[in-house]
């Protein structure tokens, strides 16, 4: 019962924070009214109008867009269980090999508050007749495989640039079961967990920006620098558009 109790107690110590960010429910709007001099239903068409041909140029109706981080619950999850295996194995690399206190501080932590979930989460899967998976996902391999071969400040650079962004997508997953969840047994389980991964996801972001200062810094510069250039190229043609003859012809009338 020990973990049940962390996560429950971190929960609720940041709960007022992250749900007072929640987006709040919308209402549907209120119907337009209608004229009072509206006639009731439009005209019947004559018995003998020629029925209306579907124009074949008309543009075909977009199809609707999906959110990426639409799941069903139990992909969702699977998703979770897998990514908190992920952050128990790496939290306890960053334990080991980084290079700061704040770095090897955040890991210890993303560690705890993981395991503590797995354990709710085994409890979830029991109740539906399944069980909690106990590997991560292969990218989740692969980061670890990297993250193996490093030690000290070039670990600390690659593991919080990586907290950073899948901590930010957790986060939109959780928020995403958080306005659309309706299972009954899954929807505290998103409520008493969304604190804890988004202070996951502040931490990280916040660490990112700290131990990746010069990165970050370097590609904004770049990214402006990129951005001036392609404006600068636009305007070159549509400088030369302008003046070059051949692209811009006169209309001559014949005598």
């Amino acid at each position: 019962m020990k973990p049940f109790i962390a996560i429950a107690a971190l929960a609720l110590a940041l709960a007022t924070d992250v749900l007072a960010q929640a987006p709040a429910t919308r209402k549907p709007a209120a119907p337009k009214p209608v004229a009072a001099d509206a006639p009731a239903k439009a005209e019947a068409p004559a018995k003998d109008a020629p029925a209306a041909e579907p124009d074949a140029d008309a543009p075909e109706a977009p199809e609707p867009a999906t959110d990426p981080n639409e799941r069903t619950v139990d992909v969702f999850l699977r998703e979770v269980a897998e990514a908190a295996n992920g952050d128990v194995a790496m939290g306890q690399l960053a334990m080991e090999r980084g290079a700061s206190d704040g770095v090897k501080d955040f890991g210890k932590r993303v560690r705890a508050n993981d395991t503590a979930v797995l354990v709710i989460l085994g409890r979830l899967a029991e109740a539906r007749g399944g069980k909690v998976p106990s590997g991560t996902a292969q990218a989740d391999d692969e980061s670890m495989a990297r993250l193996g071969a490093l030690q000290g400040e070039a670990f600390d650079k690659a593991y919080m640039s990586l907290m950073a962004e899948r901590h930010a997508t957790l986060q939109s997953l959780f928020r995403w079961q958080y306005e659309h969840c309706t299972d009954e047994a899954v929807k505290p389980f998103v409520l008493g967990t969304i604190p804890a991964v988004a202070s996951h996801a502040r931490l990280s972001d916040e660490l990112n920006k700290r131990v990746n200062a010069e990165e970050i810094k370097a590609a904004e510069e770049q990214a402006a620098e990129e951005r001036r250039l392609a404006a600068q190229k636009a305007a070159e043609e549509a400088a030369g558009v302008a003046s070059d003859p051949k692209k811009k012809r006169k209309f001559t009338p014949k005598k």
